[in-house]
């Protein structure tokens, strides 16, 4: 009897363990997965980091709240994604050091910043206020960490917003950068060598601050601002629909727009947090937000992904994170000088021309609609004052002007100057409407525009007279 139960006993734990195992090497092969893949796709050792929020139906996009995790992702270590400080807390913009081995953050609440060891040790508190950037002066090489001195500006404030910057190592070490004009603290991004920055200067007037004259070069309009990690001086502007990059040169003489809303599950959804990594070829973001920025949701991930060569299209994804958590503020550090992928020759890539225009001029039509966006509020489009809403219709007849497609989108203001728009058209009325390419009308490049649809492959024309 003995015996038999001794039996049943060993086969038990044996079973148990060949089950721990088996879940500790698929566990372990799934931890790996997404480090492998963002290893093909960078094709050098990288780590990545960003804030998880530790709570469903997130909606805290600007991460100024206290319920978030700081998270990692080594290609090298087989570890997988890590928590790299356990504690929930609030966990801003984290951005890594020019050598990949520090992680700065600030702690909007607390109104601080602070530095901790990729590992998670070495916790440091480095300084008040909130940091906007951290930049290597390579010819000293000194770390200085971009700070705005209170935690709590933000792009839209009124009164003069300083940007100081201070020593990593030597906080007590600081010195004034700009003090004209509000920056942003979400978008700023300096060229290798440190003559300019790119911000909003305010939000959403987007250019470069040439440091040494204490000059803006405007560029555009805008949000999400990010700058080449070279001296090409070449930089971005996130445009209003939340879907594409706008490529300036510093003269403006060559301007291109890529589309970052095509990746993987994202379906032409808004994405956010767009950042350039400290190499010329990749990029970071988040996505899908299928109902809007400010409604945020689990399904949000981590992207990264790769320019191609002319840096006009992005030619490889990887989604990072895929999980029930809103994942937010994301940073990419690729080891310098690894790789196959070598910086473009940046006098050379995109295109001479501004975005390509659609042919023809006006188009006058009779339209039924199919579908409409919901008009969000002021709240719900903050910092804006005014956007766009896209309604989809059925085209009835073409009056004026060429049109070969069944189905057309158009944008119509739905709040402008912070007041609703007369918005009446409902599902199944048809109407006459005057129209133009929206891609032709550059003055609404920064403005916001929401697209809440469910079938977006249409092309997208502007209400000439909804005004």
């Amino acid at each position: 009897m003995m015996t038999r139960r001794i039996k049943y006993i060993l086969a038990a734990v044996c079973c148990v363990l060949t089950i721990f195992f088996v879940s500790f090497v698929w566990l372990g092969s799934r931890a790996s997965d997404e480090a492998e893949q963002l290893r093909q796709l960078v094709d050098a050792p990288a780590r990545m980091v960003w804030v998880r929020q530790a709570k469903s139906g997130a909606k805290d996009v600007f991460a100024r709240g206290d319920r978030f995790q700081l998270m990692g992702l080594d290609t090298e270590d087989r570890i997988g994604i890590r928590v790299i400080l356990h504690g929930i807390e609030n966990y801003n913009k984290p951005m890594f050091t020019s050598r990949g081995d520090r992680i700065v953050f600030s702690n909007v609440p607390e109104d601080k910043i602070y530095a901790v060891n990729w590992d998670g040790t070495g916790l440091q508190e480095l300084h008040s206020g909130r940091a906007a950037e951290v930049w290597m002066d390579a010819a000293t090489g000194v770390e200085w960490v971009y700070r705005i001195p209170s935690g709590r500006a933000v792009a839209d404030e009124a009164d003069k917003t300083p940007l100081t910057r201070f020593q990593l190592d030597n906080p007590m070490m600081e010195e004034m950068v700009w003090d004209i004009t509000p920056v942003n603290a979400d978008t700023i991004q300096l060229s290798e060598d440190g003559a300019y920055l790119c911000s909003q200067f305010p939000w959403p007037e987007a250019g470069l601050l040439d440091i040494q004259n204490g000059e803006i070069i405007p560029l555009g309009k805008g949000c999400w601002t990010s700058m080449a990690p070279d001296n090409s001086y070449l930089m971005w502007i996130f445009d209003g629909p939340h879907r594409n990059l706008i490529f300036h040169s510093m003269d403006n003489r060559r301007k291109w727009s890529v589309n970052i809303s095509q990746a993987p599950n994202v379906k032409d959804h808004e994405v956010y947090h767009p950042r350039w990594s400290n190499h010329d070829r990749f990029m970071c973001m988040t996505g899908p937000y299928d109902r809007g920025i400010i409604a945020g949701g689990g399904e949000v991930s981590v992207y990264a992904g790769r320019f191609n060569e002319q840096m006009t299209e992005i030619e490889a994804w990887v989604r990072v994170t895929d999980h029930g958590l809103a994942d937010f503020f994301p940073d990419l550090w690729i080891q310098p000088d690894k790789g196959r992928y070598h910086a473009p020759d940046m006098a050379r890539v995109g295109s001479a021309m501004e975005p390509e225009k659609i042919a023809g001029e006006r188009l006058t039509v009779g339209v039924k609609l199919v579908e409409l966006t919901l008009v969000p509020s002021l709240e719900e489009i903050a910092p804006y004052t005014q956007t766009l809403v896209v309604y989809r219709y059925e085209v009835i007849d073409v009056l004026s002007g060429h049109y070969d497609r069944p189905q057309i989108l158009v944008a119509h203001w739905g709040i402008l100057d912070r007041k609703r728009t007369d918005l009446q058209t409902r599902v199944g009325d048809t109407v006459e409407l005057e129209l133009e390419p929206y891609g032709n009308r550059n003055e609404l490049e920064g403005e916001r525009l929401v697209m809440e649809i469910s079938d977006m492959q249409h092309p997208l024309f502007y209400d000439v007279k909804g005004r």
